[in-house]
């Protein structure tokens, strides 16, 4: 707040080890739904001698011992996405992310190093540590197998959607402020004294266009 002078939500995900991914996903989320354009993701890790203790009697650690008797240097020893991984290495850090909308982020002509395309998180049932190898993330899987590949993949076809779901959005916009004077005039019958229909018809067309700018993001997304 003080460096960027930004202002929008503030949220503290707590996980453990797994906080940095709960950030990023929280992050995803409110640049989704519009409640920011560009957000700091990460978290922070101590090392402390009780947490460490307790890890390696819980097994969730790599074992030194073990790996030095295997050969393995230091260097090898964090290998989470190996078959032959003996547990994770914990150590003391941080790690920051800048996540934005990609409209912002070529309006600023910033370096994109990335793009998520999905964000998720889940459980996988019971096990020696959270981290543990399991079935819990297949129940967030964002693509169906099948003989043919997704159209979604042809530029053109999300194109030629895209498209229609404007033509249906502007068909939209233009009947809802075709009827407005209409309705204006039912509600000024109910209360012909009280009743303002410059404003109302002011306030109408802008609730009109502020939907219509919503129903263009969602379907942008």
């Amino acid at each position: 707040m003080l460096l960027l002078s930004s202002t929008g939500p503030i949220k503290s995900p707590v996980g453990a080890c797994a906080t940095s991914v709960e950030s990023l996903d929280i992050g995803y989320d409110t640049i989704v739904e519009g409640k920011a354009r560009v957000v700091l993701v990460g978290g922070f890790d101590d090392f402390q001698e009780e947490g460490s203790y307790e890890f390696a009697n819980m097994g969730a650690t790599s074992n030194a011992k073990e790996e030095f008797k295997r050969g393995r240097t230091p260097q090898d020893m964090s290998r989470p996405t190996s078959t032959t991984r003996n547990g994770f290495m914990e150590s003391q850090g941080c790690g920051i992310q800048v996540l934005m909308t990609a409209q912002l982020a070529l309006d600023m002509g910033v370096p994109i190093y990335g793009i998520i395309a999905m964000s998720g998180t889940a459980t996988d049932k019971i096990g020696r540590s959270v981290p543990a190898p399991g079935q819990g993330v297949l129940t967030v899987a964002r693509e169906n197998p099948g003989n043919f590949p997704s159209p979604l993949l042809d530029i053109k076809y999300r194109r030629r959607q895209l498209e229609m779901s404007r033509q249906q959005i502007k068909q939209w916009q233009e009947s809802e402020v075709l009827y407005l004077q209409e309705e204006a005039e039912a509600l000024k019958s109910q209360s012909p004294e009280s009743f303002k229909v410059a404003e109302y018809i002011q306030e109408r067309a802008e609730h009109i266009q502020r939907e219509a700018i919503r129903q263009e993001k969602e379907a942008q997304s």
